[in-house]
């Protein structure tokens, strides 16, 4: 009985010391301002590796509507993406180093047929933020206002 006491106290150890901080680190807090003015904010997890970046939103079949996925890329420059294997439509924005948005996708589509369509920012892009469906237009989210980072 007592060295199942044990293995439980571990455990719970384990998750709260190991797997519980990984998790929570993987959100961050993104905040969409325009004119200075702040207009809306999300919760976001980040994708700052290869695999990561790769994975995406593939796969997932909902997203609360303040939440979304952010993209962090190591060299800034033109990036391409496509939607093989998204359920979900999105609003894909794509910000500079600076933090401002410079080209926005509303409501992109998931690939149904190849080749999938890509979307495409040739400017200098940083990040790249991916949204529910309708949010710029549900809070006038547009180019040129300004996308603040928390740990950026």
């Amino acid at each position: 009985m007592l060295k199942n006491k044990h293995i439980i106290i571990i455990l719970v150890i384990f998750l709260f010391r190991i797997i519980l901080p990984n998790y929570l680190s993987a959100f961050e807090e993104v905040k969409i301002s325009s004119n200075g003015k702040e207009v809306c904010k999300y919760t976001v997890e980040i994708a700052d590796d290869h695999r990561e970046r790769v994975k995406g939103l593939k796969g997932r079949k909902a997203m609360l509507e303040n939440r979304g996925m952010l993209f962090i890329f190591d060299k800034i420059g033109p990036k391409s993406f496509w939607m093989k294997d998204t359920y979900l439509s999105l609003d894909i924005l794509f910000i500079n180093e600076k933090g401002e948005i410079e080209r926005i996708y509303r409501r992109a589509e998931p690939c149904k047929t190849e080749p999938c369509p890509e979307y495409i920012a040739p400017e200098d892009i940083k990040f790249v933020l991916e949204l529910s469906a309708g949010q710029c237009e549900k809070n006038n989210i547009n180019k040129g206002d300004s996308v603040l980072i928390s740990s950026v």
